[in-house]
């Protein structure tokens, strides 16, 4: 559990935005409330408000469930827009992830992004394979990227990784491309 407040004695060199949080001498309340039950289920909440009406800013809401072949993570979050900043519409939106262990050094995953707010629909979907070995793992993934003019631009990234345990990692990119997060490997 974790509940927070700042507090700035001198408001004159304040560089934050109305809207942010931050833009007063006293912050949003901000907290956390997490549990995990052994290695296989988790569930994390966590909260912005606003100090003077504690009225909802943002929320989060994470949760996993891993078993020994498969796992299942899901987030929800939602965000109002930022008054005085270029985020000017709340968000809401879900993002649900699963993967699949084939064997012990090979996995199956995959996920999607969905908006939830003024205009529903799929934002985000990807599919990736991952080998992990003793001293060599690799990875790659396609990613498809759907969004609408004021979200940004469609495209499709393919990304490669190389790791050499001990040494690093490679990363590799085809087609319109993003950065990837390395995978962990599976729980043993």
């Amino acid at each position: 559990l974790f509940l927070g407040q700042s507090y700035r004695f001198n408001q004159s060199t304040n560089p934050f935005p109305d809207g942010s949080g931050l833009s007063t001498q006293e912050t949003d309340v901000v907290g956390q409330i997490s549990g995990r039950y052994s290695k296989n289920y988790g569930l994390s909440y966590r909260f912005q408000l606003d100090s003077r009406h504690l009225e909802s800013r943002r929320h989060e809401l994470d949760a996993f469930a891993h078993w020994d072949r498969v796992g299942f993570d899901t987030r929800y979050l939602f965000a109002k827009a930022l008054e005085g900043t270029d985020i000017d519409e709340s968000r809401e939106q879900i993002g649900n992830s699963i993967f699949v262990n084939l064997t012990r050094n090979w996995r199956l995953r995959g996920g999607a992004l969905h908006d939830l707010g003024e205009d529903p629909g799929l934002r985000k979907a990807s599919v990736g394979v991952d080998y992990f070995g003793c001293c060599l793992s690799f990875s790659t993934a396609a990613q498809r990227t759907l969004t609408t003019d004021s979200s940004g631009d469609s495209g499709t990234d393919i990304t490669f990784r190389i790791g050499l345990k001990g040494l690093g990692e490679f990363q590799s990119y085809g087609g319109s491309f993003s950065g990837g997060t390395a995978p962990a490997p599976p729980a043993e």
